[in-house]
């Protein structure tokens, strides 16, 4: 890993940044240089620009200009020059988006095409054409470090300009934090006799790793645009639909088979093109066009099929495909190419190709000689099991049935065999490889002719072929999350241009899958509500908040919701301030933390922003904590335009008449319990049993409720 940055008002210059790949670790040099993604940042005193290239997928982003504040950046800096890159947000909406954004790019990239030299780069700032520039640099520099010849124009097949106005903001740490999703090789700890699984587990329902991939990169940019979060509810609308149910089943089976070819047709760009790359290659196409087949039947009955759906029938080729697999097929002997281990042609087609029918004959004149001679010289062996074939990986091999194999020669040399029958080596074929050799030179330099034209076929159709990957990895999400739906019994929530939240019976499903019995709870918060949890220890304050972002979050990504009902107001971002548990890796107190936090969440909350406080105040002491957040809630209370807040919290006392007793703008809560005074003791002590259940008013205390 590398990073340069330099920040500076009149002499700016650039940074690149290489990440390697988890899931490539091919010694090959251009292997290992395509499992990287070079980015490069640019900032001036009041901007922010970039650009970044994944190699793998051959995609360059150039990313739109943003303001920042100095201190913002060199919080960037200070993020970036360790061992993994993260997602240390800026103190700045703006910048944070930038950032956010950015790390979701470098985790998995992304399949946008555009052909580079159909850009239009007058409606790019000078910022990001510099990083643009930084990055084609450093790829030229890793072509020639690795030693590997290739020009770098065709290198870039797709390019796109990428913006923010349509991602709802949430920081990778939130995303962490309400298990959302798991850090990288993060183990989670079991409860009971069940491992708690992360929702993106949960919903991670994909056939193909490159939807998986493309899931993954829904979850790290959620939407914050009303018509296309509809238009994913759409989809997954349409095939829930109980006529749809063996259409769906059959599309999942088909998405399992599909391999992902944007790593064969680079491999076939650089000459490499071994028997695998071939059968992937031929399987992709044929499931493609199962899949085809299957949409059209579920979505083109339909009156008004999604946009979606009508954008994915639009991209596959499926007579262009169709083509192409009956080429590849026509071409490539793939039972043979099997058993070979390497790219086997079939017979027909060097018998009758322009370059090799000629040799061929002139072999099949050697065959005919070759063959009436060995029946002279083994008369005991049956005429129709003993044979001489030609192979130009091999060259001539006497071939006898396996039913006469006790009446081969002791003095030939086994080569291979079939299911029935064993090839040998002997002096006669020994003799006529030495006397044709200029026959399989002029076999193998027409098998090179013949695999580089279907290679140079299949690459002039990889733009296409690329593009239906990309829409796959699309639909394998839609088909992963309407089998959650169906599943789990979530429901298409409403998603509403007003200030609210208002869910019905909502559940939790990270939670719901480690406990025989979850307990469903409403919720509604409308027109800046503040919303105060407060109950017992363990009593399930903290779950049911994260169960509420889950829902917000869920809404965003176009998935349907663990609800009876859910109406969803347009959010722009979900920032969130739960309890500390990474204080030691970075040297801070847990306090201290909690502040920083705090405070950027404040600095970049507006009233379409979702902003979750657990127990804040925590780490400090008995005054200071308490002070903190009742502050916190009355000038979030006095604000216009304030953001939708939900507080969870054991500082009862904050709510005693006199205090924070009478906030019109706080709605109280809290999660009730049942009390039940012991025996042993003479009903001195109080056994709790915890319901679960949300109910209106404060707890006073701990354990009771008044």
């Amino acid at each position: 890993m590398s990073s340069t940055i330099n920040d500076n008002s009149t002499n700016t210059s650039y940074e690149t940044h290489t990440l390697d790949a988890d899931d490539n670790n091919n010694a090959d040099s251009i292997e290992k240089l395509c499992s990287n993604v070079i980015l490069a940042l640019d900032g001036n005193m009041k901007r922010i620009g970039g650009c970044c290239f994944d190699i793998e997928q051959k995609s360059i982003w150039i990313i739109e200009d943003m303001r920042f504040y100095k201190s913002d950046f060199n919080e960037f800096l200070s993020a970036i020059n360790k061992n993994t890159v993260t997602s240390k947000s800026f103190a700045s909406s703006a910048g944070a988006r930038v950032i956010n954004s950015i790390i979701s790019i470098l985790d998995e990239g992304d399949q946008l095409y555009t052909p580079l030299n159909t850009l239009k780069f007058s409606k790019y700032s000078s910022i990001a054409l510099g990083c643009f520039n930084a990055v084609s640099s450093a790829l030229e520099s890793e072509f020639r470090d690795q030693n590997i010849d290739a020009e770098l124009g065709p290198l870039f097949v797709k390019a796109e300009y990428f913006t923010f106005s349509d991602i709802l903001y949430i920081e990778t740490e939130t995303l962490h934090d309400l298990h959302i999703m798991d850090k990288p090789n993060y183990k989670r700890s079991n409860q009971g006799h069940k491992r708690m699984k992360s929702l993106f587990e949960i919903l991670d329902l994909t056939g193909s790793k490159q939807g998986s991939f493309q899931l993954r990169k829904w979850f790290k940019s959620p939407l914050c645009n009303k018509q296309m979060i509809n238009e994913r509810y759409d989809v997954i609308e349409v095939m829930k639909a109980d006529e749809n149910m063996q259409y769906l089943e059959n599309i999942g089976s088909h998405l399992k088979q599909l391999p992902n070819v944007n790593n064969i047709l680079t491999s076939f760009q650089v000459g490499n093109s071994p028997p695998k790359s071939w059968f992937n290659i031929s399987r992709f196409l044929e499931e493609t066009i199962s899949i085809y087949r299957e949409i059209c039947t579920i979505f083109l009955r339909l009156e008004n099929p999604p946009a979606i759906i009508n954008q994915i029938v639009e991209t596959i080729k499926p007579r262009m495909f169709s083509d192409l697999q009956n080429e590849i097929k026509r071409v490539i002997d793939f039972e043979s190419s099997k058993s070979w281990n390497k790219v086997m042609i079939n017979q027909e087609v060097l018998s009758t190709g322009e370059r090799t029918g000629k040799t061929y004959k002139d072999i099949d004149n050697v065959l005919y000689g070759a063959i009436t001679k060995l029946q002279h010289m083994f008369p005991h062996i049956p005429g129709d099991d003993l044979g001489i074939i030609f192979l130009p990986s091999l060259g001539f091999l006497i071939s006898i049935d396996e039913q006469s194999i006790d009446l081969a020669i002791p003095n030939w040399n086994q080569v291979f065999s079939s299911e029935s029958t064993i090839y040998f080596k002997d002096e006669m074929t020994a003799s006529l490889d030495e006397e044709n050799e200029f026959l399989y030179e002029e076999i193998i330099e027409g098998e090179i002719e013949i695999m580089h034209e279907l290679q140079t076929l299949v690459l002039s159709v990889g733009l296409q072929i690329s593009e239906a990957s990309k829409v796959l990895a699309e639909l394998d999400c839609y088909v992963a999350l309407t089998k959650v739906s169906l599943l789990m019994g979530f429901v298409r929530p409403e998603i509403v241009d007003t200030n609210e939240i208002t869910i019905r019976k909502g559940r939790n499903p990270t939670y719901e899958q480690i406990v025989s019995s979850y307990i469903p709870n409403d919720t509604s918060i409308e027109n800046g509500d503040i919303s105060v949890i407060t109950g017992a220890n363990a009593s399930g304050k903290s779950v049911y908040m994260f169960q509420v972002a889950i829902i917000v979050f869920l809404a965003h990504i176009g998935s349907h919701v663990p609800a009876e009902y859910a109406k969803i107001g347009l959010t722009d971002k979900i920032l969130a301030k739960v309890t500390s548990t990474d204080s030691l890796d970075r040297c801070e107190s847990t306090f201290s933390l909690d502040l920083h936090k705090m405070n950027k969440c404040l600095n970049m909350a507006t009233e379409k922003s979702l902003l979750l406080v657990d127990e804040f105040g925590k780490g400090t002491d008995v005054i200071g904590g308490p002070s903190l957040l009742g502050a916190l809630i009355e000038n979030i209370s006095k604000q216009q335009n304030r953001p939708k807040l939900m507080v969870t919290t054991h500082f009862h006392e904050l709510f005693k008449e006199g205090i924070l007793h009478d906030i019109p703008q706080v709605k109280h809560s809290h999660m009730d319990i049942l009390l039940k005074k012991g025996t042993d003791d003479g009903g001195k002590s109080e056994e709790i049993t915890h319901l679960y259940q949300l109910k209106p008013g404060v707890a006073m205390n701990s354990f009771g409720i008044e």
